[in-house]
């Protein structure tokens, strides 16, 4: 479930900024039983493999050598 900070009361708002800006969590709780854990989210990591992904076009041949095999020292 996703909800706007918009769409919650102005004292609901000033509260999750609260626990935003101090990094503190918050623990909504009902005659001792824990109901909820609100707490900031952390940015999340992104890996090493992949993160190159549509950053770059192929734009032509990547199987064929780029010199023709004449000019291959190694060949002569």
């Amino acid at each position: 479930m996703e909800i706007q900070l918009q769409q919650l009361s102005q004292e609901l708002q000033d509260l999750i900024m609260q626990l935003r800006q101090n990094n503190e969590s918050l623990k909504i709780v009902d005659e001792e039983q824990t109901l909820a854990i609100v707490s900031p989210a952390q940015p999340q990591k992104r890996g090493g493999f992949g993160c190159m992904k549509g950053t770059f076009e192929i734009v032509g041949d990547i199987v064929s050598p780029a010199a023709p095999e004449s000019d291959w020292e190694a060949l002569q």
